[in-house]
Formats: C-alpha cells, structure tokens, sequence
C-alpha cells in the first residue's frame, strides 16, 4: 500500500499479521526477528505476501514454526514508524494450536 511522499511523510505502508499462541500452561510461542527494522528482537510470529489475508497470513507464519492454528479474533492493530518513509501496520490475531511442535516458547510474567 503505497501514498504520495512529501518531505517529512509516509511514502508506504507494510502490513502484516502476527499469530499470538498461548499454551494451557501460559507460555507464547515467541521468535527471534531476522529481519530489519528489528532484526535480533523477540516477538510472536508475524509477516505477510502480496494478496494474502491477514488470517492466513497468521496461520502461514504459525505454520513455518511448526504449528498448526485455529486463528481467532483480532486482538488489536498497532501502527510503527520505525524507518523515515514506513509505517508497519501490525496486525495481531489470537490463536490456538490445533497441531505441530513448535519449539520457542517462553512463560509470560
């Protein structure tokens, strides 16, 4: 999603839709950043594709951790400015495992 540029605007928005999985016992399924802008920083599962939902999208980055999901409602949408000229429109989704082995979880305090 792209808008016009002037000095000191947005020129594009990023979408994406990240998975929050919380096991009975309390833990969430949590992974390392790869990427920049926060590349090395934990946070849930979380991309997109061009031309792909926002809930599958949740359920596809669930998947690459080894996880099959039932996406559930959206939980919130937070808007980043992290770069000059991007906003990252963060879409976050509950979800519950139906299947897999998911390997990073980590206890929430």
């Amino acid at each position: 999603m792209a808008r016009a540029s002037t000095e000191g605007s947005v020129s594009r928005t990023i979408r994406a839709a990240c998975a929050v999985i919380q096991r009975d016992d309390g833990a969430i399924l949590m992974v390392k950043r790869l990427h920049p802008p926060e590349a090395g920083l934990w946070s849930v599962p979380g991309g997109s594709r061009a031309r792909e939902s926002l809930r599958a999208a949740a359920a596809r980055e669930a998947f690459r951790r080894r996880l099959y999901v039932n996406v559930g409602r959206r939980l919130w949408t937070a808007q980043l400015a992290l770069d000059d000229d991007v906003v990252y429109e963060l879409h976050d989704f509950a979800a519950t495992a139906a299947g897999g082995a998911a390997t990073r979880w980590r206890r929430c305090r």
